[in-house]
């Protein structure tokens, strides 16, 4: 690790950074003995410690997307459309129900057609983390 000051800091405080290699830059200000023979001056150079964060969380999401790819654990297209193909009919067939539940009671043609009911899912599938073999928790809400 190097110490570096941090100018995107107003306070120039001092932070930690990973040691990257240094790099030469020819300045073309310096020239030795008039021969026109340029000095390389070694420059080091630090990230914003947020972005170097930011880098990192990128990079660790990308190897466990990649990891969890290799092994088979991420759903494929296809069964994606199939769980949101299942959600969706569900959603139709609760909405058949609580009409046909609207109608049964005698409510009035304006709140049967205005009835609704809605399909909410939870667990693994609704927190978006589920895996080929997780199930579909899925809750019905309804008047």
């Amino acid at each position: 690790m190097a110490r570096v000051i941090d100018h995107n800091d107003p306070s120039g405080r001092v932070v930690l950074v990973p040691n990257y290699a240094s790099l030469n830059f020819v300045n073309p200000n310096f020239l030795h003995n008039n021969h026109h023979h340029q000095v390389l001056v070694s420059v080091r150079f630090a990230l914003n410690p947020a972005v170097e964060a930011r880098i990192e969380l990128e990079k660790s999401i990308s190897l466990q997307q990649a990891f969890m790819n290799d092994e088979g654990l991420v759903p494929s297209r296809e069964e994606e459309l199939r769980r949101n193909n299942v959600i969706r009919k569900l959603k139709e067939i609760v909405i058949k129900w609580i009409k046909r539940v609207a109608y049964r009671r005698w409510l009035p043609q304006n709140q049967i057609r205005a009835a609704s009911a809605t399909i909410l899912t939870y667990g693994s599938y609704g927190l978006g983390v589920h895996n080929v073999e997780s199930d579909i928790d899925a809750l019905c809400v309804g008047p």
